[in-house]
């Protein structure tokens, strides 16, 4: 079994168009093997037969989605091959796991050796509250809509802020 993980999101903004984008390093669970997507969503395992009923959540390596308090998953067939997975997650969801993907392969350019926050940070999406987001030390946290401002979850740049601030966080204290 190989394949393509990918899931509707924004690129950057709420005010672009969603598309079909990769799910980077996604955690796939296999037949009681874990095996994680690539930088671009590929996937490949020693599987060599259809799997019903795999449950796929919106975690990985460096990041896993909460709303209210559960990982967005569905059940999906894998068939032996190649397939493209449609993973869980509305916009807000995959948007935001995306994007902090893309800010920790950002952050091992900038500081190769450093491995502090080598783990999948609790992402909290429609917290309550309105036009801000937060990281609280542990996690990083994102409104939803509300006071006139689109979901926080839907930027791009406000995702990587606040994981900046996990950055600073981790990466001070290591020293």
């Amino acid at each position: 079994i190989s394949g393509q993980t990918n899931a509707m999101a924004h690129p950057m903004y709420p005010y672009d168009t969603a598309e079909e984008l990769a799910m980077p390093y996604l955690k796939l669970v296999l037949d009681e093997d874990i095996y994680y997507s690539d930088e671009n969503g590929g996937f490949i395992t020693n599987i060599n037969s259809s799997l019903n009923s795999v449950n796929v959540k919106l975690e990985g390596l460096w990041c896993t989605v909460y709303t209210n308090g559960s990982i967005p998953s569905s059940l999906l067939t894998l068939q032996n091959g190649y397939n493209l997975l449609d993973v869980a997650g509305n916009l807000k969801e995959a948007s935001a796991y995306r994007s902090v993907n893309l800010i920790h392969d950002h952050m091992n350019l900038w500081l190769p050796g450093f491995t502090g926050l080598d783990f999948a940070l609790t992402t909290n999406i429609d917290v309550e509250g309105d036009c801000n987001a937060f990281f609280d030390g542990v996690s990083i946290n994102f409104f939803d809509t509300g006071g006139g401002c689109n979901p926080t979850s839907l930027i791009a740049d406000v995702v990587h802020h606040e994981y900046g601030h996990g950055i600073n966080s981790y990466f001070y204290n290591s020293l």
